[in-house]
């Protein structure tokens, strides 16, 4: 069905499909909100017994510390970046998207890395 008088525009039409398709969505985001929210209350509980492990040898495990950051915070950009990347129906914008999210999970890595070098660095000098 067209829109004003033969016009391209064309109204979606809701499906069974559509339908399912929507609440599994909802279902996808509920559980992930369910997941952080575990997650945050188990690194609370945890906390102070991480930070008795990380400072018993802080040089030898700070930058395994930071690469299991880097690898939570830039693995999922990178793994998005690519589902858009591969979408076969995506829009114009898909492409560069997955271009700035790819980029920016390399940026961030890099960052970060190179913060922990500059920490180490620094705590090096100082205990000198």
């Amino acid at each position: 069905m067209s829109v004003g008088g033969g016009g391209n525009l064309r109204w979606p039409v809701s499906t069974v499909d559509d339908r399912r398709g929507m609440r599994g969505r909802i279902l996808v985001i509920a559980a992930a909100a369910a997941i952080g929210a575990g997650l945050m209350m188990l690194a609370t509980r945890s906390r102070p017994d991480f930070e008795v492990w990380l400072r018993q040898d802080i040089r030898g495990r700070s930058p395994l510390v930071v690469a299991a950051m880097i690898a939570l915070t830039s693995g999922p950009l990178v793994l998005f970046s690519g589902y858009l990347w591969k979408r076969r129906e995506q829009p114009r914008f898909a492409r560069p998207v997955a271009v700035a999210l790819a980029g920016s999970a390399i940026v961030l890595a890099f960052l970060l890395w190179r913060l922990i070098w500059l920490l180490t660095d620094a705590r090096r000098s100082i205990s000198r």
